[in-house]
């Protein structure tokens, strides 16, 4: 791949953006889980919608982690470490306040609801608890921002250590590898991590969840090596042309280690856990290889045409969980195919938190500020003004 096309990276952008918003289906499809009975569950369960929401799971967050810490090298190496940190903690850190503390208590009422099966005492009793007690209910689907500042913060510290992008060649290792066990050898570090980490879980007994949830630390530790990984990708050109090439034949190999994850996590005994852990890892990581190879391919001589789209995408994440959890409510009441309700409240929910942002928030900069973490823009003195 030449250095042209490399340098292009608006099919990042669109590919974050993609991401996101399969964040809108996949919270939706646990309304109808048959495995993950989430607060806001349907008595209408259905194993397509619960297959087809673990698939986008497995590979979903690991894409969008190793894109942003792509983006993040990508940004320190045009400026200043600390500007851009400081630009960070606002750009993730005002909307992370600004959703939680609007948005999140009309989604807190909504679980409540859904938990206790009506309206009543109980469920009122329920929701002003949780508003009285920091804990995972106040940030939910807000915490990929948490972990996002502590990468920030994270890589912005050891900046001056990395080396610049013209300064790194080959990896260098020991012994010659092709790509194909260069495949292999990576493939296995991100296998041994979801091991790791899965046991690490399991001897604290989730004690790296902190603030009852509100702070998962635990999230930070299983995305850091596609965090990192993106990283390489942007100072290794070399590197990142043949991560895309291994994607051209991830995809079946990916799929097959997401399906018999599935089945054998239905399985008890310690060995087809640690199995099903372990195919879970090596799934992540070829599902994402297949996806990087598929917008390095498809997005990007047209990623510009979704420029609107993606500047959206963000805010349509943070609205959608309110509106998801208040049309589940009405949708339980009737009782009708899951999978025609799954698109139906998908559609419903994606187009009303488009119309939010395209309507209510981008053209109002107070709103911008608070929920996509742009600061206005100062406006140049008029001439004469001071006269």
């Amino acid at each position: 791949m030449n250095a042209t096309a490399t340098d292009r990276i608006g099919y990042l952008d669109s590919g974050r953006a993609i991401l996101i918003l399969l964040g809108v289906p996949y919270h939706v499809s646990l309304i109808y889980h048959p495995a993950q009975f989430w607060p806001m569950h349907s008595a209408e369960i259905s194993a397509p919608l619960g297959w087809f929401g673990d698939f986008i799971h497995y590979f979903r967050m690991h894409a969008f982690f190793l894109i942003s810490g792509f983006f993040a090298t990508f940004q320190l190496s045009r400026k200043p470490s600390t500007d851009w940190l400081r630009q960070r903690m606002v750009r993730l850190g005002v909307p992370l306040l600004a959703t939680a503390l609007l948005l999140n208590p009309l989604q807190m009422l909504g679980m409540a609801v859904g938990e206790t099966g009506d309206w009543s005492t109980a469920s009122a009793s329920l929701w002003l608890a949780r508003l009285g007690h920091l804990g995972e209910p106040w940030i939910a689907h807000l915490w990929f921002l948490i972990v996002l500042i502590i990468y920030s913060v994270g890589i912005g510290a050891i900046w001056p250590l990395i080396p610049t992008r013209h300064g790194v060649h080959a990896i260098h290792l020991p012994f010659r590898l092709g790509s194909v066990g260069l495949l292999a050898l990576t493939a296995a570090g991100f296998v041994g991590w979801r091991l790791a980490t899965a046991t690490l879980s399991y001897l604290t007994d989730d004690g790296l969840s902190l603030v009852d949830g509100a702070l998962r630390l635990d999230y930070a530790l299983f995305y850091l090596p596609y965090f990192v990984l993106g990283c390489v990708l942007e100072r290794n050109r070399e590197l990142l042309s043949t991560f895309r090439n291994w994607g051209r034949f991830a995809a079946p190999f990916g799929i097959a280690a997401f399906v018999a994850a599935q089945l054998l996590w239905r399985q008890e005994g310690p060995e087809t856990l640690v199995l099903s852990r372990g195919l879970q890892g090596l799934s992540s990581f070829l599902l994402c290889a297949a996806l990087f190879h598929l917008l390095m391919r498809y997005l990007d001589a047209f990623g510009h045409r979704m420029r609107g789209i993606a500047a959206a995408a963000f805010t349509i994440y943070l609205f959608h969980m309110p509106i998801v959890v208040w049309l589940g409510l009405l949708f339980d009441r009737v009782a009708g195919p899951p999978i025609a309700e799954f698109v139906t409240i998908t559609a419903i929910a994606t187009v009303a938190a488009y119309a939010i942002h395209v309507h209510a928030v981008a053209p109002r900069p107070a709103l911008a500020f608070l929920f996509n973490g742009v600061a206005p823009k100062r406006r140049p003195p008029v001439a004469g003004a001071a006269e």
